[in-house]
């Protein structure tokens, strides 16, 4: 039997202790389900975080991560609601693995995610690899068309 994963790390710095407590406080009740944003929004918390400052420039940071079987989509409406109420016109990426205990066909892959306060832009891999398979069909058909075949 093979084992399937969703991994990543990735951290959202902090420029307030006023933000670090909202964050800490959303974080922990999400721990114990739903939580809401204030936008009437709710989301669960599909992944494990921890606050940490880092010793040199003593800035804090939400070190957002998962080894088994995180929801990057759980982090990126997380950050978006952060983004929302802290920094408007800030931005956040995050990239993941999906891999499996096992070579299996078509079971490695992986994604990222661009997130505004209003807009999040996915990039999956077999959406890439689609989009150029459609179009070389496409130019391939044209070819064949332009050559009479």
């Amino acid at each position: 039997m093979a084992d399937y994963y969703t991994q990543f790390s990735e951290a959202l710095y902090l420029e307030s202790a006023e933000q670090r407590q909202w964050v800490e406080k959303k974080l922990t009740e999400l721990r114990n389900g739903y939580v809401e944003t204030g936008d009437e929004e709710q989301f669960p918390g599909n992944f494990e975080w921890a606050l940490h400052q880092e010793h040199d420039s003593g800035r804090w940071y939400v070190w957002f991560h998962e080894e088994e079987s995180g929801t990057p989509e759980h982090v990126a409406d997380f950050v978006q609601a952060f983004l929302k109420r802290w920094r408007p016109k800030g931005t956040f990426s995050l990239t993941w693995a999906s891999i499996c205990s096992k070579p299996r066909l078509s079971s490695f892959s992986g994604g990222g995610v661009f997130v505004t306060a209003t807009k999040q832009t996915w990039v999956v891999p077999e959406d890439v690899i689609s989009e150029l398979t459609q179009k070389h069909e496409v130019d391939s058909s044209q070819d064949r068309k332009s050559k009479g075949l």
